[in-house]
């Protein structure tokens, strides 16, 4: 996926893009692993709707189907713009009843002749 940009080219190892990603943690301040790029790609592949969670353990090389599962979490921002959009949402007028009646002889069988 990634090169080396001295020759020769080849593959990044493990070790170098560790390397790669302290030397910027530095210059930036932060903490980000290779761990972490793996779950953001993960979490990425799962909200992608034309990626099925079996495709993402396939990606992930994940060995069980739960393993992949467990990013399934919804984030708390968008858990509460669909709630904010349910409460919002203008409520559809009730459906009128035409074509139906009650028969007058059930009526008089439950209420008794009037």
């Amino acid at each position: 996926m990634w090169w080396t940009l001295r020759g020769p080219t080849r593959p990044l190892t493990y070790t170098a893009l560790r390397a790669v990603l302290n030397r910027i943690n530095a210059r930036i301040g932060a903490n980000i692993t290779l761990h972490d790029l793996r779950h953001t790609l993960c979490l990425r592949l799962i909200e992608d709707l034309a990626i099925t969670l079996v495709d993402a353990q396939q990606v992930m090389r994940h060995r069980r189907i739960t393993t992949t599962s467990t990013y399934l979490r919804p984030r708390i921002d968008e858990v509460i713009a669909r709630v904010h959009e349910h409460y919002t949402r203008p409520k559809p007028p009730p459906r009128p009843l035409t074509g139906w009646t009650y028969d007058p002889d059930d009526l008089a069988d439950v209420f008794g002749n009037r």
